[in-house]
């Protein structure tokens, strides 16, 4: 891995990045899922957009967009969606957002890069993280736990 390639300084810096985390929770809030920071941003500070992606189980991505995977089709309602929740990525963050809600199966099969969660956070009051309350991510391909601390209480 070349010095360029490490994470070590990627991302949007802040408060970019405390911007991208509270519209990474308003998306988790709408669909019950976490969305994830793909793409150059996860790798560097030189990026041209802000790649987030919100991954869908099979089933339910296929019954919000039955459409999605004809050829012979523009997918209109995965298109309007996508672009209105890029547009609010922008205004809430400043950020050029390119948002995609992808099926997990060929988000697993296709992109095999990082993917940083959006939105989690600890509160007061929770309990430090062990293997009973700490979460695994669903997809295949992806080993993230989320294991952070909580905030230590004054």
């Amino acid at each position: 891995m070349t010095q360029d390639q490490k994470t070590v300084g990627a991302g949007v810096g802040m408060p970019a990045a405390l911007h991208l985390d509270a519209y990474g929770r308003e998306i988790s809030e709408a669909f019950g899922d976490v969305p994830y920071l793909v793409g150059s941003a996860t790798r560097t500070k030189q990026w041209r957009d802000v790649d987030v992606r919100l991954i869908l189980a099979d089933a339910e991505f296929d019954a919000l967009f039955p459409a999605h995977n004809h050829p012979d089709k523009t997918d209109g309602r995965w298109s309007l969606i996508c672009a209105a929740i890029a547009e609010l990525g922008r205004q809430r963050t400043g950020l050029p957002i390119d948002f995609q809600i992808q099926r997990q199966t060929d988000a697993n099969r296709l992109y095999d890069g990082p993917r940083h969660p959006l939105g989690l956070y600890a509160t007061r009051g929770d309990s430090p993280p062990t293997a009973e309350n700490t979460t695994q991510s669903d997809c295949a391909e992806c080993s993230h736990t989320d294991n952070r601390a909580p905030r230590q209480q004054p």
